[in-house]
């Protein structure tokens, strides 16, 4: 169990919104449009940021994490402190359940339920003005934008509750297959709560003490497939995870990691 101290939470969404977006010689608006829209801020006014308020927590609320690892390992000789120490690993975890309590800034909180016709613009420039309190101004004197009247209720900010669960079998002399997998609980249509991607990896690899090479083939909710190789030497790891598919033009995601790890070197 934990405690939990929030201090401000933010957010903005669209959910829903179908339409025709073109320019003419006053700006890039939005026509035939329907849909909903959510922005707020709950708990401290970022606006209004400073020493004396930067520690004051706005939000509270409570958590919790469960999980355990399971190891079988046979009949096999454990000699030596870097031998191969399991055939097979199992975890499994529920993790970040709970939620933190705010309460709404109605200057900045709002839904709107969106309805522009076929004959009617909503220029896009209206919102030129980024701070929450110039697009709630804007939103709220637009006749294509009902206000909702969301703008005064407590919240709760649900955790990114997931289920994570991973098995690690060990195949053949420093060869190993691990199958990982994170399922997000959280319902994707509440536009306060923070959230995970589902996501689904399967990873062959060579792990020695001085040398490991990697390639995880991940679907995930968001981008799809990727495949990428990392490696580590000594204490020294990097790698990507989209890079093959990135080489092979069909990856929707870039990304590059490295890091340095602590403690002795025991595969």
């Amino acid at each position: 169990m934990k405690y939990l101290a929030g201090y401000s939470n933010n957010y903005f969404q669209v959910t829903n919104i179908s339409g025709t977006a073109n320019e003419d010689a006053t700006g890039t608006y939005l026509t035939s449009a329907s849909g909903t829209v959510h922005i707020g801020e709950g708990g401290a006014d970022l606006n209004k940021l400073n020493g004396s308020n930067a520690f004051q927590f706005k939000g509270s609320g409570a958590g919790a994490d469960i999980g355990f690892v399971y190891e079988f390992r046979g009949n096999q000789n454990m000699g030596g402190k870097h031998a191969q120490k399991y055939k097979l690993k199992v975890s499994v975890a529920l993790l970040d359940i709970g939620s933190i309590s705010y309460k709404a800034n109605p200057a900045y909180t709002a839904g709107y339920s969106v309805n522009i016709s076929a004959t009617q613009r909503f220029y896009l420039n209206n919102l030129k003005d980024s701070s929450l309190t110039g697009i709630k101004n804007a939103l709220d004197q637009s006749p294509y934008f009902t206000n909702l009247n969301q703008g005064n209720n407590p919240y709760n900010v649900g955790l990114p509750n997931t289920f994570t669960g991973s098995v690690d079998l060990y195949l053949i002399y420093k060869f190993y297959l691990n199958l990982d997998g994170r399922i997000a609980f959280h319902n994707y249509g509440k536009y306060s709560n923070p959230y995970y991607q589902n996501n689904f990896t399967i990873t062959p690899r060579y792990e020695g003490k001085y040398f490991g090479a990697y390639i995880p083939l991940n679907m995930n909710s968001m981008t799809g497939f990727n495949a990428g190789i990392a490696f580590r030497a000594g204490p020294l790891f990097f790698g990507s995870g989209s890079l093959l598919t990135c080489l092979l033009g069909t990856s929707r995601q870039a990304d590059f990691y490295f890091g340095l790890h602590f403690g002795g070197l025991r595969k």
